[in-house]
């Protein structure tokens, strides 16, 4: 119902999108009404795991945040489901939905193999061992749809995050001090945290987004110690 919405080629903003699927649905004021025991509202929960799992499918992109509307994709899928329901298993075969999936069960089985074979899912399960497993499922999901939203990112917004990332570990102190560098001819410098507050010590940072299959090369990071040693520092985040 997501896709027949928004057939119209209209971009929606989150909000007004749940409104127009709700009324499409039919959903009476008791379905409205129902909550979750987390006490979310039951009908935006379902529509907001339709829209993620549309997105990750290419069915529907973001053009920016909290605004949605159809692919070329969606438009296929619309033609052949119609109204009636189709579950995330009627995704595969999509490209951006196997990848997604792909990265998914690649980060499950690196996780299962340092967990111990015991821990699995079974009958004999105690009830905090199965909340475990399920959170860690979902932390699997989140984790890789994080992943795929950073790759996709500007190169800006890459940078900023990784900044926002180390003074959320500490760097900075507790005002979470740093500046933010990166640009066209920034000397392979990403962003600068000062440690103290006179900004004596600072820490330089570069940050560079790779393909899953890439890894660090030692030319960017000799390329990183020369542009911070010419600035006659001894200290970086790579």
């Amino acid at each position: 119902m997501v896709l027949q919405v928004l057939l119209d080629g209209e971009t929606r903003v989150r909000q007004e999108l749940n409104s127009l699927v709700s009324n499409y649905a039919g959903l009476t004021p008791e379905k409205r009404a129902e909550r979750l025991p987390s006490g979310q509202s039951r009908s935006l929960n379902r529509i907001g795991w339709a829209i993620t799992s549309l997105a990750t499918a290419g069915a529907v992109e973001r053009p920016a945040r909290g605004l949605y509307r159809i692919t070329e994709v969606g438009r296929q899928l619309a033609a052949k489901w119609g109204d009636g329901p189709f579950r995330e298993a009627d995704l595969a075969g999509l490209p951006m939905w196997d990848a997604y999936q792909a990265k998914l069960e690649e980060r499950r089985a690196s996780r299962d193999e340092v967990r111990d074979s015991s821990a699995s899912v079974s009958d004999d399960q105690d009830p905090m061992e199965t909340i475990q497993d399920n959170v860690e499922k979902i932390n699997d999901v989140v984790a890789t749809e994080l992943l795929a939203r950073l790759q996709d990112s500007t190169p800006e917004f890459f940078e900023k995050a990784v900044l926002d990332l180390l003074t959320a570990m500490g760097y900075g102190g507790k005002e979470r001090r740093m500046v933010h560098t990166g640009r066209s001819g920034d000397g392979g410098i990403d962003g600068i945290i000062p440690q103290d507050p006179l900004g004596v010590q600072n820490v330089y940072i570069q940050a560079k987004r790779y393909a899953d299959t890439n890894s660090v090369g030692r030319p960017d990071v000799q390329g990183f110690l020369g542009a911070i040693t010419g600035r006659g520092v001894d200290r970086g985040v790579f």
